[in-house]
């Protein structure tokens, strides 16, 4: 990923996507502020990491950006400070396996929402601001160029922004007159578990594809949402959003 240091990028939205997007734009040396609506991991059910990746590796369409997040997966969890052994032990074999075993067993200790806060304290530790429940309610502009976020606790001007926001980026995007085409789906738990059995709202695109995109219309900006119930792409969709930062349209 080229250099973006110096760059002050806002991102909204602070699930799996937009805290990946913040991770990666950190390692290539941008200042980075997450605006999230809700508490991190507010909306993730308590499943095992385990669970995750085998729904991506086996019910899941298996994507490009399925693949790559499955290679991201290793590296992050080691960056975040687990060990090989643990990381082996929650993805390394899920190949091998017919079902994910349940959230208890302690072979699978690594919960898909303790990653993401563990994800959000890294960033946080590397000088990255995360603003939990706080609602985005317009972008700013200088002509056709995004300068800023206007929020319910303030401004927050940026030199680029990342919108990651879920079904939220259409309705903060509809000023500029840009329309995703996004629909509401709902997937039902991808765990064996009755405690996740609840139905769960997603942003779907009407190709049923991940739109991540640097707008010709709207300068300076990346747009990453549509990933559905997938983890594992939702974590390569941050990526791919943060390697469009800085670049031309």
């Amino acid at each position: 990923m080229l250099s973006k240091a110096g760059l002050e990028v806002v991102v909204v939205g602070g699930g799996l996507v937009g805290l990946s997007a913040a991770y990666y734009l950190q390692r290539s040396g941008a200042r980075v502020t997450v605006l999230e609506q809700r508490a991190i991991a507010a909306n993730v059910p308590a499943i095992s990491l385990k669970e995750a990746v085998w729904f991506s590796s086996k019910k899941a369409p298996l994507t490009d950006l399925s693949k790559r997040g499955a290679t991201l997966l290793h590296s992050l969890l080691e960056d975040i400070g687990y060990a090989s052994s643990v990381i082996n032990q929650t993805i390394g074999e899920v190949d091998r396996a017919s079902a994910p075993l349940d959230n208890t067993s302690q072979h699978h200790p690594i919960e898909l929402r303790v990653m993401l806060w563990e994800l959000a304290d890294l960033v946080r530790e590397r000088g990255g601001k995360i603003f939990e429940l706080t609602d985005a309610t317009n972008l700013t502009f200088s002509a056709s160029r995004v300068t800023g976020v206007v929020t319910s606790i303030g401004h927050f001007v940026a030199d680029e922004v990342v919108i990651a926001a879920g079904l939220g980026s259409q309705w903060l995007l509809n000023p500029a007159g840009l329309k995703l085409g996004l629909k509401i789906g709902t997937c039902k738990d991808f765990a064996k578990s009755d405690a996740v059995r609840s139905r769960r709202y997603v942003p779907l695109t009407s190709q049923k594809e991940p739109f991540i995109s640097r707008p010709t219309t709207l300068q300076r900006t990346v747009i990453a949402v549509g990933h559905g119930n997938n983890p594992v792409a939702a974590l390569a969709a941050g990526e791919r959003a943060a390697s469009l930062v800085g670049s031309p349209a």
